[in-house]
This record gives C-alpha cells, structure tokens and sequence, in this order.
C-alpha cells in the first residue's frame, strides 16, 4: 500500500514537472526578488541581548514561553492545547504541556522519534503529519509511518509548506519544481491518496487558508490566492518592503478567544523575512504584519503588530519571527533565529497601593497598658478584644484603650472611698 502511494504521489509530481510549458518557466526566470539597486549589505545576524524584547501594539506584552531550540521552522497545537515545536535543525520534535492553560509550561518533552531536516508540521486529530526530506510522515500513538513519499522527485526541499483543508478531510502540501513550476497537493487525510489541487509558477514558501476563504500561497514577497486550480496572479497582494515570507497565518473568528487580541479577527498575519539592509528609510520589515480583508480578501495596508528585532539603524537583526499559533492563551510566535518561542498576550495588571489610603496611626507605650487576664474576657486592657470577646467598635478618644468595664468601675470607686477614708 505505501508503494502504491508512493508511486501515486510521484507520477501526479512527474506530470506537473512535464506539464510546464517554456512559457511558464519564462515568467519565472527574472523571479520577483528586489531588484539590486534596491540591495545592499546583508544583515548581521546576532545573538539576543537579556534586555531585548519584540515591540508589540499597547495593552499587550510579549514574554518568553520556552527557549532552547536549534531552528523552528514550525508550530502546532493539539487538541488538548499542546505545544508541538519542530526543530529542522535537529530533526526533533518538542512537546509542551500547558494543564490548566495559564501560559506557563508544566512538561516539556522530546518525541522519541527523528526527521531528515523536516520543513513543516501540521495536527489534526491525533495525528501529527511531518514534511522533511525524504516524505510525509504520520507520527501517531509513538510510531512514525510513512503518509507520502518523496524520493526520486525534481524538487526543491527547502520550503514543503503543510497545512489542514478546513474540512479536515485533506492534507495540503505545496512543492516546488526546479524548471520553476509549483504545484499544491491535495492528500487524503486518512488513505494518502494524491490529486493536483491548483499550479502555477514561483515558490511557495507558506500556505494558510480559514473557513470560508480562499487557500492563500505566500511565494516571494506577495499572497496570492488559489482558484479555480490555478493561482490567480490578477488577486496577488505584494508587500513591499518584505525581501520574503517565513508564515501566513488565518486565524479565523472561533480561533480568536484570546483577550486583547480581538481586534485582529479576520486579518491577514504575515511573518516577513528580511535579509538585506535597506537604504530607503521606513522600509524594513523582519516583522509580523495584519492586513484587513474583506470576503476573505485582504484590502487595506499592512500594518506592524509585532516587531522590534531589528537594531544598528536597521543593518543588524537579533531575531527572526515566523510560524505562529493562536488559541486563548495568545498568539505563540516562533523567533527561527534565536530558538525561542515568545507568547504575546493581554498585559498583566500590576499591584500598586492607593495614595488615598489612610495613613497607619502608631500609639506611645505609655497610651496602652499591657493585657491581663480578666473576668469575663480572654484579653482586656489594651487589646481590640473586650468582654464576652467581641470586636470592640468604640474607641475613647482614638486610643488602642477600650471604655471601663462595670467591675472595674466598681473597683476603682471602692478604691477611692478606701483612699479618702
């Protein structure tokens, strides 16, 4: 059965690889990289100082979920609201338990099993689907199983964007030839079985779609949407100061339960890669970008929510977002460069003591007499507490000295005849 499969997958390749036309592969050849006047030196890449946070929109604050990662070329999250983080420079996938959904981990894990330099990771119940090198694995109940091979096909590996249809019934892959061509595999989810969904030219790097909207390809620096099998390059949208995207993310209305991120329902989040520094001020981007939409369309300008990871004037960079997550806790954020997962949410209330308040009254030594035991009480004299151990509420002349009681009264008068006699 996995042969056939295999083989199955692998002729549909072979015919999309076969089916591209001169045309098509001229359409390409100049590519929609900026253009090298644009250009100048790269970025330096450098490690995150303690200090350095992302820069995120007010009321929200980003804090650090785990770190410790080689490269984290993806996210995804389980149905009992588990963390799955793929390295694709170690080939190893990292479980965290988050119990009782505070934001904070309580266990984290390493799958037992390793991938050949896996590219992208999807959930979908139960089952965790993995792209690397070699096919598309099942990893389910501790066993990894082979879902769709892809040995002995033309491709590029180093971008296998894999997502869930909404129904839930397909596995999206995206592959790109080397004549130029790429193409979109619809997987079924449970036999494996492969059809073409849609082709068209230029690499696709991320893939997102949400219910009741159009499945959404990330190739160079522009979303360009699917339809009717083919990319529609007359709907594309670029972004003009990204060099490249790294995740397109569609969380739809159910999805957005986290508070204070309510105002990104039914926007476009996009991950942009930076790698050059650019001359031309404002144009940077190594950020993560909302764009509005409407019909599932995006139509408005692309707006920075969460960046920050640039330094030097824009010719250094300490980090790089990318593959991103959302569920009630907050958006999860992948920083690819420096193996951290940041976790953006609500800003927590602080403590603080109101200048209104009451200042504290202390008393002199001499103003309140030592307690002793009496009758009738556990503690008298110069305690709060008085006969029959009630609260007292009435206080002579604001003084830690409750009233006199009836027997010492009786005392003190018999004292004072005894005195004048």
């Amino acid at each position: 059965m996995k042969r056939i499969l295999a083989y199955s997958l692998t002729c549909l390749m072979g015919l999309a690889f076969c089916g591209a036309t001169v045309e098509a592969q001229s359409l390409i050849s100049v590519g929609y990289e900026r253009a090298p006047e644009e250009r100048t030196i790269p970025l330096n890449a450098r490690n995150r100082s303690p200090s350095e946070f992302p820069v995120v929109k007010a009321g929200l604050q980003p804090s650090i979920f785990s770190k410790g990662f080689g490269e984290v070329v993806d996210l995804a999250l389980g149905e009992q609201g588990e963390l799955y983080i793929l390295d694709g420079r170690n080939g190893r996938i990292t479980v965290i338990t988050d119990r009782n959904r505070d934001g904070m981990p309580d266990i984290t894990r390493k799958l037992s099993v390793t991938f050949n330099q896996p590219r992208s990771l999807v959930a979908h119940e139960g089952r965790l689907y993995v792209a690397d090198q070699d096919a598309v694995w099942i990893y389910e109940a501790g066993e990894k199983k082979l879902f769709a091979s892809l040995a002995n096909v033309d491709i590029h590996r180093n971008h296998l964007p894999i997502i869930v249809s909404p129904d839930g019934n397909q596995i999206l892959l995206g592959i790109n030839f080397k004549n130029g061509t790429s193409s979109v595999l619809a997987l079924n989810a449970k036999t494996g079985f492969a059809a073409i969904q849609a082709t068209g030219t230029g690499p696709i790097s991320a893939m997102a779609q949400a219910k009741g909207s159009l499945l959404w390809l990330s190739i160079d620096n522009r979303l360009i949407p699917v339809s009717n099998g083919q990319f529609d390059e007359a709907m594309a949208r670029q972004l003009p100061a990204a060099d490249g995207i790294k995740a397109v993310y569609l969380p739809d209305a159910e999805q957005l339960t986290a508070k204070g991120l309510g105002y990104l329902a039914g926007q476009f989040l996009v991950s942009q890669e930076q790698e050059f520094y650019n001359r031309k001020p404002g144009e940077t981007s190594r950020n993560v970008v909302a764009i509005s939409s409407t019909f599932g369309q995006p139509d408005g300008s692309a707006v920075p929510v969460i960046a920050g990871f640039l330094g030097n004037h824009g010719r250094s960079a300490w980090g790089q977002p990318g593959a991103m997550v959302w569920d009630e806790r907050g958006l999860f954020l992948a920083d690819q460069q420096n193996g951290i997962i940041w976790r953006i949410h609500q800003l927590e209330p602080k403590i603080t003591f109101s200048d209104r308040a009451e200042p504290v009254k202390f008393y002199e030594a001499e103003d309140v007499k030592k307690p002793k035991a009496s009758w009738g009480s556990s503690i008298e004299n110069g305690s709060s507490i008085v006969t029959g151990s009630a609260l007292a509420t009435d206080w002579e002349e604001n003084k830690l000295i409750p009233k006199e009681t009836l027997m010492e009264r009786l005392r003190r008068e018999e004292k004072e005849a005894t005195d004048t006699d």
